[in-house]
């Protein structure tokens, strides 16, 4: 027998009931997200707050719907049923799906602020799972840690303007000063995340992305909307480059010369 059949039976062999439910949890969860993402949510409005993006920056949230979905289906293969990876972030993943689908259905404005604070939560703690065991070949390091990567630098800074919003609606806006103390401390989030996932490329890459995804149409709306803001415009330009770029120096740094 090939030595990949012999291989495919025995993890397939492995499979335990749990596993069969955290698979169900995570097709699931995201269908939920998914669908909540058709059926409902316009993006936040670009005059909220100074940390609100444009609305083009709501394609980011299309994008990572349709990532999970391709997560989700490639979880459910004979051979990832057992393997450790999946494991240790299905339910993260399960997690992150359901609190997305949370924020984009509930009017309530600070229930959608604190389902998304769950969602970032919940991709870093599948990031970590990913961080602990590295992908076996390309496609499953696209499939998998690029994804959950956007997810949460996607999240984390969706989950600033969210809560921003609400607390301009509960009478509290934002500031420049803190405007700009959210977007550093966004900018120094990623570098952290990026170095701590640096042997893990397309995840430290996709949070990368997804972040300066974000910052990048916050910038623009600054330049260009009410309430504008050059300084913070410049500052959300400048950290999104950053975001963007900080990914790439820690996994360059990691791999070994020669």
């Amino acid at each position: 027998m090939p030595a990949i059949l012999r291989n495919m039976r025995t993890r397939a062999h492995h499979a335990t009931p749990g596993d069969d439910v955290r698979r169900a949890a995570v097709i699931v969860s995201v269908v939920l997200a998914v669908c909540a993402g058709l059926w409902n949510r316009e993006p936040l409005d670009p005059s909220a707050t100074l940390l609100a993006p444009a609305e083009e920056a709501d394609l980011g949230r299309y994008v990572l719907l349709a990532g999970l979905a391709v997560l989700a289906t490639y979880q459910t293969l004979p051979l990832q049923a057992a393997r450790a990876r999946m494991r240790a972030t299905g339910w993260w993943v399960a997690g992150a799906a359901l609190a997305l689908a949370v924020a984009q259905t509930m009017p309530d404005g600070a229930v959608t602020g604190g389902a998304m604070v769950l969602a970032a939560a919940a991709f870093l703690g599948a990031a970590a799972g990913l961080v602990r065991d590295g992908a076996e070949r390309r496609t499953e390091a696209l499939t998998v840690d690029l994804v959950v990567g956007l997810g949460v630098g996607w999240s984390l800074t969706t989950a600033a303007s969210t809560v921003a919003a609400v607390l301009a609606d509960a009478g509290h806006p934002v500031g420049r000063t803190t405007a700009l103390a959210v977007v550093g401390a966004l900018g120094l989030a990623v570098v952290v995340v990026a170095h701590w996932a640096a042997a893990r490329t397309w995840l430290a890459a996709g949070t990368g992305l997804g972040a300066a995804w974000m910052l990048g149409w916050i910038a623009v709306a600054r330049f260009a909307d009410v309430p504008g803001d050059e300084t913070v415009a410049v500052a959300a330009a400048g950290i999104a480059s950053i975001a963007f770029v900080s990914p790439w120096v820690s996994v360059l740094r990691e791999r070994p010369v020669g």
